[in-house]
């Protein structure tokens, strides 16, 4: 189980889940249920509890962080890795990329 930078995931990191390919910001929290062996449609992302206060100093917009993203090539999702004759896990789960879904712009 790999992170898009390719760091190893663990259950229990904090995690911020991107966009498939913008680099956006989805969804931050506590990654759950993941099971080695694939990094496509595993695991889940757990809200994180409470509330803290906000330091300005050391936030960023999410625009900014997917500008920094895309400066290193982090904004795209990479491709599956397939054996010989086997679709890519997306295609085995049968889900398609959003940019794929019927009835958005080709």
């Amino acid at each position: 189980m790999h992170y898009r930078n390719g760091r190893e995931a663990q259950n229990g990191d904090k995690v911020v889940q991107l966009g498939f390919n913008d680099g956006k910001v989805e969804k931050i929290g506590i990654l759950a249920d993941a099971v080695p062996g694939n990094d496509f449609c595993n695991g889940k992302i757990e809200p994180i509890p409470g509330e803290s206060i906000a330091c300005l100093c050391d936030c960023l917009h999410v625009d900014d962080l997917a500008a920094i993203l895309a400066e290193k090539g982090l904004d795209k999702r990479p491709e599956a890795k397939t054996e010989e004759g086997q679709p890519a896990a997306e295609e085995q789960m049968g889900a398609m990329p959003r940019d794929e879904k019927e009835g958005a712009p080709a």
